[in-house]
């Protein structure tokens, strides 16, 4: 565990600072769901589930590497249908009308 008097990067890397950004950053996604915020809560769910003090408790890492899995899962799948979306072919009547 860190001691409190450690400063710095370790002190940023506390995991109670780490689920609470965690819980500030998919509040944010709810309001404004996008690949850069759905990322950073992949980074978080893998800083915690690789963090020290997360041994102890088993039950939340075994937690945070499931949510990371269905985030990693989730995100891939939104970023594939938005490149279909931006490939899709006109249907035959959107073709025609801007052919004739």
């Amino acid at each position: 565990m860190l001691d409190n008097h450690d400063t710095g990067i370790q002190d940023l890397h506390s995991l109670d600072k780490l689920q609470a950004s965690l819980f500030l950053i998919l509040s944010y996604y709810v309001e404004h769901p996008n690949p850069l915020t759905a990322r950073g809560v992949i980074d978080h769910l893998n800083l915690l589930g690789k963090h020290p003090d997360i041994n102890a408790l088993p039950m939340q890492k075994k937690l945070y590497e499931k949510m990371r899995f269905n985030w990693e899962v989730r995100t891939f799948e939104d970023t594939e249908q938005q490149a279909r979306e931006q490939q899709k072919i006109p249907s035959d009547e959107t073709a025609s009308a801007v052919w004739h």
